[in-house]
């Protein structure tokens, strides 16, 4: 799979939630910032913690971050540069609720902007450093 966005931090980053999906503990699949606002977290609540990147952040400034699974790879783009190179074995399958810039409870909000958000199932667009769209993704 496939998940990217553009994101831009109004404040540095603290611990906020760019994506999350699921409703219920140890479902809930997360893309976070590191809890000292620099870097990239993925994973599941309550289960462990897949991905992790080391990744400054700039106020004011657009960044396209690309989370990809190629069989039990999983990695970080940011800016079309891998910044992490992990291992992924989870096979469960995400279901309900889906919350973009923020958790469904609204305590660790994203506080600046996100944009052409695309999640593709099945495909691992990215296997390498690639130049980032600089075009609105395809409306289908």
């Amino acid at each position: 799979f496939t998940i990217e966005f553009w994101v831009n931090f109004s404040a540095t980053p603290s611990n906020f939630i760019v994506l999350l999906g699921g409703t219920a503990a140890n479902t809930q699949l997360f893309i976070t910032t590191k809890l000292n606002g620099q870097g990239l977290r993925f994973g599941l609540t309550g289960v462990a913690e897949y991905a992790a990147a080391t990744q400054s952040w700039s106020t004011g400034t657009w960044y396209h971050v690309a989370l990809v699974r190629n069989g039990t790879d999983v990695k970080f783009y940011v800016n079309g540069t891998n910044v992490s190179d992990d291992t992924y074995t989870n096979s469960t399958t995400y279901s309900g609720v889906l919350s973009v810039g923020g958790i469904v409870a609204g305590s660790t909000d994203l506080n600046g902007y996100l944009q052409d958000l695309r999640i593709t199932n099945g495909v691992a667009r990215y296997t390498s450093n690639f130049t980032p769209p600089t075009a609105p993704f395809p409306v289908r």
